[in-house]
């Protein structure tokens, strides 16, 4: 298996030299060039999916990046689609194409009585093979990389975390779970909805369908409403740490937005990854993002948030005497820098948290603090703080 795996790698090196190497012949568009390396990404597995994922939401990574390939790998959050696609007999689909699909599922639209149109998600055909060997393949890829002197790509990941995370993730009675955990927290918010679940086994969910926009067609379509689109990201992520449980993968393409009675909805999607935190990381983590404090008091409870995860990373940050003046951003991006190993479920966390809090600052600096005032109001009003 690891020579098989060792051939794939270097047909897989030679394919990108090549491609490569044609681009810069100008044989092949910048448009077909880009298109072609996140088909092959797809194509490599899970895990390196999940890489990409990551090393594109990395702030320090992404000016190494063209603007234009990252807007191609935006399609890696739901349109992961899969050559075989498991069809479960017994279900009326509305249509056999996957309307949606990411690393690990698929997603359909089915007739489901006596509850009508419903969503069906299901896992991909051969998951389980699929993600062992892409395991395999980046284990082999680290270890080459090794020998040519290149950085460490597991450095930023817990191999073995990593693979208990994923296999946990294909456990649709463990995502069920999840989702009902999540949409307790949110029972008495009428503005921030769970899909219901209607049926779950192992290998699929089948649940409410939930329609909505896209964060950047809802706000292209209601630009008026933008404000509230930002204020609900922050009362629903506010929320959930104050339950104790956080959405572990809260990005742009797990949530939508419906606009009723001229008010905005937030629906939260794919409760694949949670990350569960202590009492004490919980009060941490909400201090630092009571918009009543100062940015510097905020700042000082981000610092003991993130020690409260592991002693390593503690110690770790030592050198940098973190102090207030040190925001969350600023924080992150070190912990990223550094290579430093935090637990499977946060990496997805801390870069969607990161893109929160710069959306967040972006919109105060652009509306000279008044949008603070309005996020204040909004979570008073709806009685979020």
């Amino acid at each position: 298996m690891i020579i098989y795996n060792l051939y794939l790698l270097l047909k897989d090196f030679l394919y990108l030299i090549f491609l490569r190497f044609f681009y810069n012949l100008n044989f092949i568009s910048k448009n077909n060039y880009y298109h072609k390396i996140v088909e092959f990404i797809k194509y490599k597995g899970v895990v390196f999916i999940k890489l990409s994922q990551i090393i594109t939401s990395r702030k320090d990574l992404k000016k190494y990046i063209d603007p234009f390939f990252e807007k191609k790998l935006e399609s890696l959050q739901d349109e992961c689609f899969h050559n075989e696609i498991s069809i479960i007999s017994n279900f009326k689909y509305i249509k056999k194409q996957p309307i949606a699909a990411g690393s690990i599922c698929n997603v359909f639209l089915i007739n489901h009585y006596p509850f009508g149109q419903a969503v069906l998600k299901t896992t991909h055909k051969h998951i389980l093979e699929k993600i062992s060997n892409s395991i395999d393949q980046v284990l082999i890829l680290n270890s080459l990389l090794t020998i040519l002197n290149y950085t460490k790509i597991l450095d930023i990941l817990d191999i073995n975390g990593l693979k208990i995370f994923l296999l946990n993730q294909i456990d649709m009675n463990l995502e069920a779970r999840n989702q009902i955990k999540i949409k307790n927290i949110f029972k008495n918010i009428d503005f921030i909805k769970i899909p219901d679940i209607y049926k779950n086994k192992k290998d699929y969910i089948i649940m409410e369908e939930c329609k909505g926009l896209k964060y950047k067609k809802f706000v292209e379509k209601y630009e008026e409403f933008e404000d509230e689109c930002i204020a609900l990201i922050y009362c629903s992520l506010y929320k959930m740490i104050q339950g104790k449980i956080i959405h572990g993968d809260f990005h742009h393409g797990n949530f939508l937005y419906q606009l009723e009675n001229n008010r905005v909805n937030i629906i939260i999607l794919d409760f694949g990854i949670i990350c569960s935190l202590t009492d004490t990381q919980s009060y941490y983590l909400l201090e630092s993002m009571n918009i009543k404090y100062n940015k510097k008091k905020r700042n000082i409870f981000f610092i003991k948030f993130v020690y409260e995860l592991n002693y390593d990373i503690r110690v770790k940050l030592e050198k940098y005497n973190l102090n207030e003046k040190h925001d969350p951003d600023t924080i992150i991006n070190i912990i990223l820098k550094e290579n430093i190993k935090i637990p499977s479920e946060f990496i997805s966390f801390f870069t969607t948290f990161q893109t929160l809090i710069i959306k967040i600052n972006k919109h105060i600096k652009t509306k000279n603090n008044h949008f603070m005032e309005y996020l204040l109001g909004y979570a008073l009003d709806n009685d979020i703080i």
